[in-house]
């Protein structure tokens, strides 16, 4: 009973920051804010992906489930119940945050699907369960379907989810360069080691349906197959390179023996938009946290008091770069 009580007081002494980190609703410490955000996370996570979970705050006290939202709202209004004890690890969170070029997908380690869903699902989708899918528009049906991969074992016991199993298998796919027979058999020789109860896809169609969530849009332009010009805006209507003359289309010789042009372009350009590329980049948190280094980053200072450069922003072609094109 002593060690129970020893620990369950060392937790207390840990979160201090619950109550000294919050003086009022409107003055609160910079660690309250972000460890309050990561715990009604976690505290959302730990209910095996339901949508609310019990509410530490000091209204609610545990007797009442909440979204996350409004949890955090909760938290930020009431303040945390007195004496709450939590066993999330800030400690090991906090060793995450700095570690900033993690690799997420290591070996064995497939923890980074799960955190990109939950940045994503942060960023974008409404703290309510999710619609029924007659009712629901494309767009979300594809990420709920997606989330619904997520927390699905691979088969019965399995360690790793569906959507960690087929995002592993696509990345292999795009690093070999295999092809779409290749992609296949190796998803049935695969599958034939598994448990019969297991729900690895069997086509690269069906796994790209799962992933259809995370696809961000594309422009397809046509364009010189030696790269010369875009057949887009002036030369939207030209079917030959006005550079080298090359076809804009793929070739193909009659009966007759005359060389005709066919309906496949010969080249394409998948165009991401930047606007939305920015945006994407955004939604993790960590790629959001490297975007915005340079602004609030951590800089280093030798021994005699020189600033040194951690980052491209702090060089002299930035600085100057910033003055000439101000915000």
């Amino acid at each position: 009973m002593f060690v129970v009580w020893l620990a369950i007081k060392q937790r207390m002494d840990d979160n201090g920051w619950m109550y000294s980190g919050r003086v009022s609703a409107t003055n609160k410490t910079d660690e309250w804010v972000r460890k309050t955000h990561f715990l009604v996370k976690e505290l959302a996570r730990g209910r095996k992906g339901l949508i609310q979970a019990l509410c530490p705050c000091n209204r609610c006290k545990k007797h009442h489930r909440q979204g996350k939202d409004d949890m955090y709202n909760h938290l930020l209004q009431y303040g945390y119940m007195p004496h709450y004890v939590t066993h999330v690890d800030f400690d090991e969170h906090e060793r995450d945050r700095g570690e900033v070029m993690r690799q997420r997908l290591n070996g064995n380690e497939f923890d980074g699907m799960r955190d990109l869903l939950d940045d994503l699902q942060d960023a974008e989708m409404p703290d309510s369960p999710p619609p029924e899918p007659e009712e629901a528009e494309p767009v979300a049906k594809a990420f709920y379907d997606m989330m619904t991969a997520a927390k699905k074992p691979l088969y019965e016991g399995a360690t790793i989810s569906q959507l960690d199993a087929i995002s592993q298998c696509l990345a292999n796919k795009t690093q070999h360069n295999f092809t779409r027979d290749g992609f296949e058999a190796n998803l049935r020789t695969t599958g034939n080691m598994l448990p019969k109860d297991h729900c690895l896809p069997k086509s690269l169609h069906e796994t790209r349906r799962l992933m259809k969530g995370l696809n961000m849009d594309y422009q397809k332009i046509e364009c010189c197959p030696k790269g010369c010009v875009l057949f887009w805006k002036q030369f939207a209507d030209d079917k030959y390179c006005s550079i080298c003359k090359a076809s804009r289309y793929e070739e193909v010789t009659g009966k007759d023996g005359q060389v005709r042009q066919s309906k496949i372009p010969a080249a394409i350009l998948r165009y991401l938009p930047f606007i939305k590329r920015i945006q994407r980049l955004y939604l993790s948190e960590e790629t959001a946290k490297q975007m915005t280094w340079h602004k609030n980053g951590k800089r280093f200072v030798d021994e005699h008091g020189q600033m040194k450069m951690g980052h491209p922003s702090d060089g002299k072609a930035w600085k100057n770069f910033d003055k000439k094109t101000p915000p």
